[in-house]
């Protein structure tokens, strides 16, 4: 957890397109162990309320930088590496991010075409 204690039996489910491939629970040392998974992008769920979005590599063709193990923290939300904006905001957050995007771009547009009429006036 965001302590540092780990959780024992915390019930871990590895999906690909929604569809549920494998689920593990964690020991009491809150380690989990999964074999066979075939290497592609897993959304791994984590009880009660959290999912990660993870690469698993073969081992002969894993780059350098690829992990063997992997550290979930539950509790307070962690966010390391790259995520898609929708899977750190709910839909109405990416909603009003978008918003406020096309807002920052179309005033300053606004604001210019606005001033196109004044002559400009010498001194």
């Amino acid at each position: 957890n965001a302590q540092g204690r780990p959780i024992a039996k915390a019930e871990i489910t590895f999906c690909q397109s929604s569809k549920v491939i494998t689920k593990v629970s964690t020991h009491e040392q809150g380690d989990f162990y999964v074999a066979g998974l075939p290497p592609g992008v897993y959304q791994l769920f984590v009880s009660p309320n959290r999912a990660v979005t993870v690469r698993v590599w073969d081992g002969q063709t894993a780059p350098p930088s690829a992990r063997s193990e992997l550290l979930v923290v539950v509790d307070d939300l962690t966010v390391r590496g790259q995520r898609r904006i929708g899977e750190l905001l709910p839909l109405e957050s990416t909603v009003v991010v978008g918003g406020m995007v096309a807002a920052a771009i179309a005033i300053p547009i606004a604001v210019a075409n606005s001033n196109d009429d004044v002559e400009p006036v010498s001194p």
